[in-house]
Parts: structure tokens; sequence; C-alpha cells
């Protein structure tokens, strides 16, 4: 064999080793990715049954978006308060057939105005672009339902990737645990996840935990952070007041159109309600969450679910 020849048979068998180092890193990657969607999926189906509530943010009881944010944040990724604020996150999936278990899925509301108003996550994938999505619904709590269900069918809009695929590509000159820190924290792919010792940052894109970032422990996390300004304390409870302005119109939109109101008459009591409508006690507590002790009035407006 000339020299020639040898130097290039030793350059293509580095070629081909390289070619496969970076093939099985992109694999790993995707390998942790489809983990992490499973163990949220997982995750989640603890909570089924557990009651609606308006606002509910868990984990007794949980509105849509209190429900997804509350799942997501138990593995380090921080959710906007409302349907409409989540479907801007991540990326957008537009076609059905292209979804993965884990990605958020958005339906549109009653009014059918092309506007967010119901969030649910992917937790079965099917044939032809159908799928199952777990979710917490306004008149049976958190379930599990099939998108050819006519009447979200119907409301489908589109769905999102939280969780991403691919790591984007690194421009980093040097690779300190420093430098990788900062350039996690500029491409803001920064999450917290929990374990015994308390909440470590991980980069969300390699899975890898970021050296130099301390540990937080639970009960820091659980420590209320008091405002240095009495006027930043205005500020949070008008953007708080805001907020559920919006998932409330939001919210609303998602109430099946069988609706009925029942007065209260002198006399009934929430038994004999319930058996004039075909329906629980409890049912008749988890659809209006302002009765307390029981205790119904002459005049009083029930919502009831038909």
């Amino acid at each position: 064999m000339s020299s020639s020849s040898y130097y290039k048979s030793i350059l293509f068998t580095i070629m081909v080793l390289f070619l496969a180092s970076c093939a099985t890193k992109k694999s790993s990657v995707a390998d942790k990715n489809k983990s992490i969607r499973v163990d949220i999926v997982d995750y989640s189906k603890k909570y089924l049954n557990k009651p609606y509530q308006y606002g509910g943010r868990g984990p007794n009881a949980f509105d849509c978006s209190g429900y997804t944010s509350f799942i997501f944040s138990k593995f380090g990724f921080r959710l906007e308060d409302s349907s409409a604020g989540q479907a801007r996150q991540g990326i957008t999936i537009k076609r059905k057939e292209e979804l993965e278990i884990g990605d958020l899925v958005f339906f549109e509301g009653r009014s059918r105005n092309g506007r967010v108003g119901h969030v649910g996550i992917v937790s079965d994938i099917g044939r032809r672009g159908q799928f199952k999505f777990i979710h917490a619904s306004t008149t049976n709590g958190v379930i599990i339902t099939s998108s050819h269900e006519p009447y979200y069918q119907d409301r489908y809009l589109r769905g999102g990737r939280i969780i991403k695929d691919i790591p984007k590509p690194k421009v980093v000159e040097k690779q300190e645990h420093a430098e990788q820190y900062n350039y996690a924290k500029a491409q803001d792919s920064i999450v917290y996840k929990e374990t015994d010792e308390g909440f470590i940052a991980i980069n969300s894109n390699t899975g890898k935990p970021l050296e130099g970032e301390p540990v937080v422990s639970t009960e820091q996390t659980s420590k209320p952070v008091k405002s240095k300004k009495p006027e930043d304390d205005k500020k949070k409870k008008g953007a708080e007041v805001r907020q559920t302005a919006i998932r409330g119109s939001e919210e609303s939109l998602i109430i099946p159109p069988n609706r009925i109101t029942h007065k209260v008459k002198p006399g009934e009591t929430l038994y004999s309600i319930s058996q004039t409508h075909n329906c629980s006690v409890d049912h008749l507590k988890k659809w209006n969450p302002n009765i307390v002790n029981n205790v119904i009035q002459a005049g009083d407006e029930l919502d009831i679910y038909q």
C-alpha cells in the first residue's frame, strides 16, 4: 500500500468515527427528551379524577392551565398562567401527525372565535393524527380524552412543544463550566429540577446539571419573597388581577353549551335538587364552589350541567 493510500485510509476511518460519535450524541439527546416526556405523562396521570376548580393551581383541584403549569413545574419548566399565554411558549406544532407525547395541545372555546381557550397534555399517539390528551375539564375534572370526540375535534387549534428535540448549536470558544453556564443562561435554556436536596439548575438542551449554580433548598423555595418597595406589591397585585381576568375569560369559553340555572325554592335541599336533575350532591358542589357546608337558601341560583 502506498503512503498516500495509507493516509487516505486513516482519514476515512477518522471521519467515520467522528460521524458515528455525532449520531450517538444526537441519539442520546433524543432518548433523554423521550424519557422526560414519558415521565411527564406518567406524573400527570397521578392526578386523574382531581376536581375542576376555577383558578385551581393544584394539587387538590385544577383549572386547565393551572393543571399543565403544575405538572411541568415539577420538571423545571415554567409555563404561563393562562392557556393563551402557554400557546405563545415553545415551538408551534401545526400538523397533528407531528405531535408527540408530552406536547401541549390547544383548543378554542365555545364562542369559536379562533382564540385559545383550553389546553391539555398529549398522553398517547394514535394513527392518522389521532391522539389522546389529559386535561382538567370543567365538568369532569382531570380526565383523558380522545381527540376525535366531536366537541374537541371541532375546536382543535394547534400543538405546542415545550421539550425541545434537538439542542441549539453552540458557538463557544472555551469549554469551561462557567462559559457553558453563561451560554445556557443567554439562550434561556436553564430549568430547575426538584431533588431530595432541593432544586438544581439544569441545561434543558443537554439535560446536564450546570456547574457553579448553587442548589436551592426546598425551604428557600417555600418562603415568601417580600417586595423591597410598597409599589412593587401594588404592581404584583395588579398583575394578578389582570391575569385572573384573562384566565377567567378563557376558562369561561370552554363551558359546554348545555348549562342551565336552577333557582332554589323554599324547602329544597341539595339532595332534592340532585334528584330533580339526575346528578349527585358532589356534582352540585363541584359545579358551584360557593356552596359552603352544604347550605343553600331560597333564591340562590345554582349551575347545572346536563
